[in-house]
C-alpha cells in the first residue's frame, strides 16, 4: 500500500512540474540592427578614360646651299582629345617631344670647344591656341633668309685668323666671307620653352601634359650660328640632321593614344 502511494505521488509531482514549465513566461533580449545612409549602399568604380594625344609635324624641311647664319623653323602642332562628349571624364596624359640630332651633328662642333655649344642652336617656343589675348595669333617671321639678296660677300679680315704652314697664327690680308643675312624673329606671344645646342646625338626632351582640351602650337627655331671669330671652312659640303619624335611619358598611364607623323629638319 505504501508503494503504491509512493508511485501516486510521483506522478502528481511530475504533472505539476509540466504544468508548471508550460505556463512559465520566459524574459528575453530583443537585438535590433539600424542603418545609416541607406542611399550610400552601392560601391561603383568607373574606369578611367585617357586623352588622346595627336601631333602634326607638319612639312619636312630640306635645304641646299645654307651658309653660316641660316635659319629655318618648324611648326608642331599637338592637340588633346576625349572620347565623351563631357572633357572632365578623360584623363590628362603625359608626352615627350624628344629632339636628336644625327651622329654627322659633330661636324659643327668647333674644334677645342668643350662648353656645350656648337654652331647650331635650338629653341623651342609655344603658342596657346586656346588663348584669348591679343596676341593669340602670334608666329615666326623670317625674313631674307637662304636669299642671294642676303649673303654678304665682302672683302674683310678683321676677327679672322688662320694658321698658316708654319704653324703660326696668321690674319690674312684679304678674305672673302659668305654668311647669311636673315633673320627669324618670334612674335609677342610665343614662350619660350627650351634652348640650346646641339653637340652629339643625346636626345634632348620636352615633357608635354596634354589635357582634352589641349590646342598648341610649337616652333622649333633651328639656327646655323655664324661665327664671327673664325672661318668655318671646315663646315663646307657638311650636312645636320634634326629627327622630332612625340611619344607617351615615362609615368603615363597604360593604353594612352599617340598619334604622330615624323618630321625631320635636314640642312646639307
Amino acid at each position: 500500500m505504501e508503494k503504491k502511494n509512493t508511485i501516486l505521488l510521483t506522478i502528481i509531482a511530475i504533472a505539476t512540474l509540466l504544468v508548471a514549465v508550460v505556463g512559465a513566461t520566459f524574459a528575453y533580449f530583443t537585438a535590433q540592427v539600424t542603418t545609416d545612409n541607406q542611399n550610400n549602399n552601392q560601391t561603383t568604380v568607373e574606369t578611367a578614360a585617357l586623352v588622346n594625344a595627336s601631333m602634326n609635324m607638319g612639312d619636312k624641311i630640306e635645304v641646299a646651299n645654307a651658309l653660316p647664319g641660316f635659319q629655318t623653323f618648324k611648326t608642331i602642332d599637338i592637340k588633346g582629345s576625349c572620347k565623351f562628349d563631357d572633357a572632365t571624364k578623360c584623363t590628362d596624359v603625359n608626352t615627350v617631344i624628344t629632339l636628336t640630332a644625327g651622329e654627322d651633328i659633330t661636324s659643327f662642333v668647333p674644334t677645342g670647344v668643350t662648353d656645350g655649344t656648337s654652331h647650331v642652336k635650338y629653341t623651342l617656343y609655344k603658342k596657346d591656341n586656346n588663348s584669348t589675348s591679343a596676341n593669340k595669333d602670334a608666329k615666326i617671321n623670317c625674313t631674307n633668309i637662304n636669299d642671294d639678296g642676303s649673303h654678304k660677300n665682302t672683302n674683310m679680315s678683321e676677327n679672322i685668323t688662320q694658321t698658316g704652314e708654319d704653324g703660326t697664327t696668321q690674319v690674312p690680308s684679304n678674305i672673302t666671307k659668305y654668311w647669311d643675312a636673315g633673320v627669324c624673329t618670334p612674335e609677342v606671344g610665343l614662350t619660350e620653352v627650351k634652348t640650346g645646342y646641339f653637340v652629339d646625338n643625346t636626345p634632348i626632351t620636352e615633357l608635354v601634359t596634354v589635357k582634352a582640351s589641349t590646342n598648341d602650337t610649337y616652333y622649333l627655331l633651328i639656327e646655323y650660328i655664324n661665327d664671327e671669330t673664325a672661318a668655318q671652312d671646315e663646315e663646307q659640303g657638311k650636312k645636320f640632321t634634326i629627327n622630332i619624335d612625340f611619344s607617351i611619358g615615362t609615368d603615363s598611364k597604360p593604353n594612352t593614344t599617340v598619334t604622330k607623323t615624323p618630321g625631320v629638319v635636314t640642312q646639307p
